[in-house]
């Protein structure tokens, strides 16, 4: 990407660095544009959230929405560059080149990184005061809840055994997804509370300590173990899709 992160300061500025992220994806067929393409069906929603009035304070949730999506941007255009990056983001981008795993787990593997790395330490580098956005922090668990259900469904177009398994467990894998992020979001704001506590020299060390757990929670993701490993080569083995058409059906087009 071209763009430099630091001068993405508002929501529309995410918006346009996503569509940059997505066009270069589509036209390279690189697997990195699909959590690019969920990110921005996210942010779509968050924006007509605050347009719609549902945030305490639309303005500061803009201005949060752009720090965090810094902290996505900026590993993505490092590693373009052959530079390091986090251990949690490196195995995200890296595991696009693994054939053998399935759409879901690529797209999990960016939500992982961006929800148990980024987000706690996003709510620190933004500025807003703890309490006072605790409220809209938690209202961001009713758009992913809705979003991710019509993801989940997007998904499956490309993926009969995901389908038959979806239709076999019912709501049931729905709520526990919805419950996993929701977790995961409630365990980033408890690192937001620790790391506003430290110096900056504590905070980094403390992130590299929250990279490291991320970090095998998304090879537990990308390589689980038996007897799971086994239902998702399977589900591998029934899956045909695209980067373009995959991002299309992520951003319902």
């Amino acid at each position: 990407m071209s763009q430099d992160p630091q001068g993405i300061d508002d929501i529309d500025d995410v918006l346009r660095a996503l569509d940059e992220v997505i066009a270069e994806g589509v036209a390279g067929h690189d697997g990195r544009a699909l959590f690019a393409a969920l990110y921005k069906r996210i942010t779509l929603a968050v924006k007509r959230g605050i347009d719609t009035g549902l945030f305490d304070d639309g303005p500061r949730m803009s201005h949060f929405d752009a720090v965090f999506a810094r902290r996505y941007f900026a590993p993505l255009r490092a590693h373009l560059a052959g530079e390091p990056v986090s251990k949690s983001w490196s195995l995200a981008f890296e595991a696009v080149s693994d054939a053998s795993l399935t759409a879901m787990q690529l797209l999990l593997l960016g939500v992982n990184a961006h929800i148990n790395l980024d987000l706690g330490f996003a709510v620190v580098e933004s500025g807003v005061d703890t309490e006072g956005f605790a409220d809209d922090f938690v209202r961001i668990n009713e758009i992913l809840a809705r979003e991710l259900d019509i993801v989940q469904g997007a998904l499956q177009r490309f993926s009969p055994w995901l389908a038959s398994g979806d239709l076999w467990m019912g709501q049931a894998d729905e709520r526990l997804g919805v419950f996993v992020v929701v977790r995961s979001r409630a365990q980033a704001w408890d690192v937001a509370r620790v790391a506003a506590r430290r110096t900056q020299a504590e905070r980094a060390a403390f992130e590299a300590d929250v990279d490291a757990t991320t970090a095998a929670l998304g090879r537990r993701i990308a390589y689980p173990r038996l007897p799971l490993s086994l239902l998702v080569r399977m589900i591998r083995w029934r899956e045909s899709w695209t980067v373009p058409g995959l991002i299309d059906a992520l951003l319902g087009r």
